[in-house]
C-alpha cells in the first residue's frame, strides 16, 4: 500500500533525488527553501511503499492574479511505468489544492515527451496547459568530452567570439557576492526593454541566488570591460547537471562578445566539478519558427549540444474558474509569441 506523507526532512528528500533520473534543481530543498523563505505555502509530498520513500512531488501554492494554483515544477518525480504512482498523486494533490482554495494544479514533468506518459495524464483527468512551465524545449550539451573537443564541436563563430573576448581584454569573473545580484538584474531590465519581455524581479533573484548559493550551487559569472560589468549569467549547479538560468547584457557586449565569454567559462566551471552535462536551459520549438526565443537559438545551439523535449506542462482543473485562467493565457500565449 502506498503511503502519502509530509516529507520535512532535507536529507531524506535529497538522498532520495540525487539517485533519481528526474533529479532537477526545481524540485530541490534549495527551491523548497526559496519558495518559502518568498512567503509561498510549500507541500512536500512523499510517497512511500513498505516504508520505502518512492516518489516526491513539491506542491508550491501560487497566488497569481489570473488565478490561484498549484505548482509542481520539474515534477512530480514519480516511477512512470507505475500508472497507480499518478493516480495517488492525483488524488491527494487535489486534496490540497481543495483545502488551499487552488483553481487548478499545474504540473511539468521531468521526462522526455513519449505517447504513453501523455496518455496516463489524460486518463488522470490532466489536460494540456495553455502556456509551458518553466523550460520544456531545453538544449543540453554533454560534458564528457575534453575542453579542445567542446571547442571543437562549436560552431565556427562561436569559437571566434570567445578568443575575440580574450583578445579584447574581457575578464571573466565567477561572484558569490549579493551586489552582483543587483547589477545582473539591472543589465536584465536593459536586456527585457531591447527585447521586449517581463524580467523577474529582484526579489526572485535575490532568493533564487542566496538559496543556492549557501551550499555551493550558484554563480554568478560576469564579464567585465574597463571595470563594467557588460555581460552576467547566474549559473545553478545542482545534480549531474549546470543550468544557464538567467543571463542579460548590455548594448557594449553585443560587440565585445561578453555573453560568449560568461557561457564558456560557465561551461569550464561545470566541468571542473565533473558533471555530466551543461543545461542551456529554453530554446524556441522547432516546429515554431516565430517563438520569441528564435533569436536565443544561435546562441545556445552554437555551442554544440542536443535538444531535449520534456512532457509540456499539463493541469488538473479544481474549480471552474480554471477555465477564465485558460482564456487568459491562451490569449498571452499568442501574444507573447510562446
Amino acid at each position: 500500500m502506498i503511503i502519502v506523507r509530509i516529507v520535512d526532512d532535507q536529507t531524506t528528500w535529497e538522498t532520495f533525488l540525487s539517485q533519481n533520473p528526474q533529479q532537477n534543481f526545481l524540485q530541490s530543498w534549495c527551491w523548497l527553501e526559496m519558495q518559502k523563505h518568498s512567503g509561498k505555502n510549500v507541500f512536500p509530498l512523499g510517497f512511500y511503499l513498505d516504508n520505502q520513500l518512492q516518489g516526491i512531488a513539491l506542491l508550491i501554492k501560487e497566488e497569481a492574479r489570473r488565478g490561484p494554483y498549484l505548482a509542481c515544477p520539474g515534477g512530480p518525480v514519480l516511477n512512470w511505468d507505475y500508472p497507480k504512482y499518478l493516480k495517488i498523486f492525483t488524488s491527494i494533490s487535489r486534496k490540497v489544492a481543495e483545502a488551499v482554495g487552488a483553481w487548478f494544479i499545474r504540473i511539468r514533468p521531468t521526462v522526455k515527451e513519449n505517447n504513453v506518459i501523455l496518455n496516463t495524464l489524460t486518463k488522470n483527468g490532466f489536460n494540456k496547459a495553455p502556456m509551458h512551465m518553466d523550460a520544456e524545449t531545453t538544449w543540453q550539451l554533454d560534458l564528457n568530452p575534453d575542453e579542445n573537443e567542446l571547442l571543437n564541436q562549436m560552431a565556427k563563430d562561436h569559437r571566434y567570439e570567445i578568443r575575440k573576448a580574450a583578445r579584447l581584454g574581457i575578464k571573466v569573473i565567477a561572484s558569490s557576492c549579493l551586489k552582483d545580484v543587483k547589477i545582473l538584474y539591472q543589465l536584465q531590465l536593459e536586456t527585457a526593454r531591447r527585447q521586449n519581455f517581463v524580467p523577474f524581479s529582484i526579489d526572485h533573484l535575490m532568493e533564487e541566488f542566496l538559496a543556492f548559493k549557501k551550499r555551493n550551487k550558484a554563480i554568478i559569472f560576469k564579464a567585465v570591460y574597463q571595470g563594467q560589468s557588460i555581460a552576467m549569467g547566474l549559473t545553478i549547479f545542482y545534480g549531474k547537471e549546470a543550468i544557464y538560468h538567467y543571463a542579460a547584457a548590455n548594448s557594449l557586449s553585443r560587440k565585445m562578445s561578453g555573453a560568449y565569454a560568461i557561457c564558456w567559462e560557465a561551461i569550464r566551471e561545470a566541468k571542473r566539478r565533473n558533471l555530466s552535462r551543461f543545461n542551456f536551459w529554453g530554446i524556441a520549438p522547432a516546429t515554431n519558427q516565430h517563438h520569441r526565443f528564435t533569436g536565443l537559438n544561435h546562441f545556445k545551439m552554437g555551442f554544440g549540444g542536443e535538444r531535449v523535449e520534456l512532457v509540456h506542462a499539463h493541469d488538473l482543473v479544481i474549480d471552474p474558474r480554471y477555465w477564465l485562467t485558460y482564456s487568459f493565457e491562451s490569449l498571452r500565449r499568442l501574444y507573447r509569441r510562446l
